[in-house]
């Protein structure tokens, strides 16, 4: 054996001060993650797109329940929107779900030759599932809603309002599917609680779901941070691009982010039990709640604030909350959890 050495000593100090804290094991946190907040989360999701199936079944005479039933399921879906990984992403269901941004801009085009066409064949149960996923989920139902085509739901007969029934039934059938996909006796959930006796068929480790929770808990900031306010802010008040607001039509630009930050810090506050950091727990508190308050002081809708001298300021302080908590997170909560982030599933974009 070597003799340790002055030097040497200090080199292995060094080392130990360098590396990620061993964090206690984390597969109690994953099992309570699973349980309490995305099992629970995709049922209510369930439960709220069947209200907005059930709603359009009976007409859309009464708009006033229609853009309830609407709003509940871009609430429900917000506060899930984080999970990056599992059943979402089988079959194309975040896109089919929730077709944004739209970088190509196809989605109006596509719904007006879609309307114009009314084929009443392609609003069945099967044929919808085949559509082009800007037709199929809540892009198109926010412009059947809240645009002129509002002005051709008509009665129950009216083809945007059968239209609109199919794309609600089509909601429900994708969210029963990722509630189905967890909850399976040979579903993702059982693939998570196999972890404990090294029996999982997916993951390795409960550090690597644990990674998996971590790189979601980011990758939400990142995208409230570079597309759900950077894209309408663009890079001046002259270059404001107020119509890249994430659902502007309905006016949900700020309520999705504030669903957003709700989800995420909720997903926090369960893998804080797994730092012993007190000081970067109560930092990193200290900037969900400015993140929170910065998004509080705009007081217009998104896609007006970017345009408005006054208001602009106060979109750019809460991008700059935001990128704090991200940065923080990015940098330091790894290592306070003896995890690795790595890329995330925005990289590229």
């Amino acid at each position: 054996m070597k003799p340790i050495t002055r030097t040497r000593a200090a080199l292995l100090l060094a080392a130990s001060l360098a590396a990620p804290a061993l964090a206690a094991d984390h597969q109690p946190i994953n099992l309570r993650v699973t349980d309490e907040l995305i099992v629970p989360g995709y049922q209510r999701l369930v439960a709220v797109t069947a209200d907005f199936e059930a709603a359009t079944a009976a007409g859309c005479a009464d708009r006033a329940r229609l853009e309830q039933a609407f709003h509940a399921v871009g609430d429900a879906w917000h506060d899930v929107e984080l999970w990056r990984f599992g059943p979402v992403e089988y079959l194309d269901r975040r896109g089919r779900f929730w077709f944004w941004p739209d970088k190509h801009a196809r989605m109006d085009r596509q719904l007006r030759q879609f309307l114009n066409a009314a084929d009443r064949a392609v609003l069945t149960a099967d044929a919808i599932r085949e559509l082009s996923a800007a037709l199929e989920g809540m892009p198109a139902a926010e412009r059947l809603l809240f645009t002129e085509q509002a002005d051709g739901l008509g009665g129950a007969d009216a083809y945007a309002c059968a239209y609109l029934h199919a794309i609600a039934r089509n909601l429900n059938e994708i969210a029963a599917g990722i509630v189905h996909d967890w909850t399976d006796p040979q579903g993702q959930r059982a693939l998570v609680v196999a972890i404990a006796d090294d029996s999982s068929a997916l993951y390795e480790s409960a550090d690597e779901y644990a990674t998996e929770l971590l790189k979601s808990l980011h990758t939400e900031l990142l995208a409230i941070r570079d597309q759900k306010l950077a894209l309408p802010l663009d890079a001046s008040l002259e270059q404001a691009r107020p119509h890249r607001a994430e659902f502007w039509r309905s006016g949900r630009a700020l309520r999705n982010i504030g669903h957003n930050l709700e989800s995420v810090r909720a997903l926090f506050e369960l893998l804080a039990a797994g730092i012993e950091d007190k000081a970067l727990s109560d930092a990193i508190r200290g900037d969900f709640d400015a993140a929170a308050n910065a998004l509080a002081a705009i007081t217009v809708p998104l896609y007006q604030a970017v345009t408005d001298p006054q208001q602009r300021p106060r979109v750019e302080a809460a991008r700059a909350a935001v990128n704090t908590l991200a940065e923080r997170i990015g940098k330091e909560l790894p290592a306070a959890l003896g995890l690795a982030l790595g890329f995330n599933s925005l990289d590229g974009d």
